[in-house]
């Protein structure tokens, strides 16, 4: 399937959010912990209360339309183009298919694993689990190893 046109545009979204949505988590984290505690009660009172919910606001969707673009142009570029996976029809339908399971699948892993486990031990599973993807990934789905590693920065 070609779809030059939707690709480009699901490339423009999904940097314009991911740059919008780091953007503002360096707000959070370099510029209001400095800026905040510095500011007396009353000015606290009057700005962070208009400040915060409008920056909260598009901190969410900025992270949301990066993910759902993100997907989206995954779907188009490596599960809608014939040329991204190698092998016979049938074979390539089915490593799609359990690719994208695989991608799905890793965010309920992920969430359950970081709920049982934290700190370092958590980090050292996390990088585990993520190179053992990108093995399943490339040896027994037959991805190449580029779109292996979209799929397994897709996990990410």
């Amino acid at each position: 399937m070609d779809t030059p046109w939707l690709e480009v545009a699901l490339r423009w979204i999904h940097v314009v959010a991911g740059v919008l949505w780091i953007g503002l988590l360096y707000f959070f984290n370099w510029v209001n912990t400095q800026f905040a505690p510095k500011l007396s009660a009353e000015a606290k009172r009057e700005a962070l209360p208009i400040v915060l919910p409008r920056t909260l606001y598009f901190f969410r969707w900025g992270a949301a339309f990066t993910w759902i673009s993100g997907i989206l142009l995954l779907g188009v570029l490596y599960h809608m183009n014939p040329g991204a996976w190698a092998g016979g029809d049938d074979a390539v339908a089915n490593d799609k298919l359990y690719s994208l399971a695989l991608v799905l699948g890793g965010v309920f892993v992920y969430d359950l694993l970081w709920k049982k486990v934290s700190g370092m031990a958590g980090v050292a599973i996390s990088l585990a689990l993520a190179a053992c993807a990108g093995y399943v990934m490339t040896d027994c789905f037959n991805a190449p190893t580029g779109t292996a590693m979209i799929h397994v920065g897709a996990l990410f």
